[in-house]
């Protein structure tokens, strides 16, 4: 491992995962010192795949919980370990996520010659689809009102990026010490979102480098032609529009006085447009329209919503996994 950032451990959780997750795994374990996989699968036969899977790496950890309890829950199992037995970085990873070969060194080189260095929370990569479209643009502050879009590919790296994707996100340890874990409470959509904007407010910046790449699977994506121009949809089924659309008005009526209105303001903006394409282009257009609705007036009502991450604690194990 040809970095300097110290004990690195990768979280990933997986969820009914099968065969392709070999190579996923492959290829991140050379690069850290330790995987803890989280496995969140309600089918035995992916249970029984990973169990088999594990004993072929010497530095890699499985612990099941036997249902799903959701994204962020799984994630903070995974972090309070990694913490428990050392590890001074924390990378994230979904089990739909390759990272190529180089992706840490790639880091630890803009990180090593960044002058911000000290108050980087995330190193983030380039996220690169699995139809091979690259995610370049990153979001990031104009004064105190509007945002910009960068293209990371023109840059070496960006630092005071607003949002990544949990994904790819290698996160130092004090940031879970002095902010707290994940919010758990949200399941799966806008955790990270949540995470990175109460990062931020405490201080840390969020850097992404354009050599690290993450290949990502970022949904069941289609491409639509309109007026001359292509549109493209993530197409995901209508229980996941509930949830991104409550927690999404949850995460605006959190944040909207706290940060600079270029986060809430982009995010709205993106939500409104994401929403016309479900409305042009996908199926089950007045299930998903309806389920939206009912999402976001369940954020409106929600009662006692208030930033009360996880805290990082040890000494417990949960009676709800079980380590293999």
């Amino acid at each position: 491992m040809s970095h300097g950032f110290g004990k690195i451990a990768a979280i990933i959780v997986t969820y009914n995962c099968g065969e392709e997750f070999r190579a996923n795994l492959a290829a991140i374990s050379p690069q850290v010192d330790a995987v803890v996989i989280v496995d969140n699968s309600t089918e035995q036969a992916s249970n029984e795949f990973l169990q088999r899977l594990v004993p072929e790496h010497t530095n890699v950890k499985l612990l099941y919980n036997g249902r799903n309890v959701g994204l962020g829950a799984a994630q903070n199992i995974g972090i309070r370990l990694a913490c428990h037995e050392g590890a001074e970085w924390m990378l994230l990873l979904d089990d739909d996520s390759r990272a190529e070969p180089d992706m840490i060194a790639a880091m630890w080189r803009a990180y090593e010659h960044n002058p911000e260095r000290e108050r980087i929370g995330i190193c983030a990569p380039l996220i690169v689809d699995a139809n091979g479209e690259k995610n370049y643009r990153c979001l990031l502050p104009r004064g105190k009102i509007f945002f910009q879009r960068k293209e990371l590919r023109e840059h070496e790296y960006l630092n005071g990026v607003l949002c990544v994707m949990a994904s790819g996100s290698l996160i130092r340890r004090r940031v879970f010490e002095r902010i707290g874990l994940m919010r758990e409470d949200f399941f799966i959509d806008y955790i990270d979102w949540e995470f990175c904007l109460r990062m931020i407010l405490g201080g840390w910046i969020i850097m992404a480098v354009s050599a690290a790449r993450l290949n990502h699977n970022l949904g069941r994506m289609t491409t639509h032609r309109m007026f001359g121009r292509s549109f493209i949809t993530t197409n995901h089924p209508a229980s996941r529009r509930y949830t991104n659309a409550r927690n999404r008005t949850i995460f605006w009526r959190l944040y909207v006085t706290r940060v600079p209105l270029a986060c809430t303001l982009y995010n709205f903006m993106a939500s409104v447009y994401e929403y016309l394409l479900i409305l042009l282009f996908e199926e089950q257009k007045i299930t998903k329209a309806a389920i939206i609705i009912q999402g976001v007036w369940d954020g409106l009502r929600a009662r006692n919503i208030r930033i009360a991450p996880p805290q990082l604690e040890f000494g417990v194990q949960s009676s709800e996994f079980r380590v293999q």
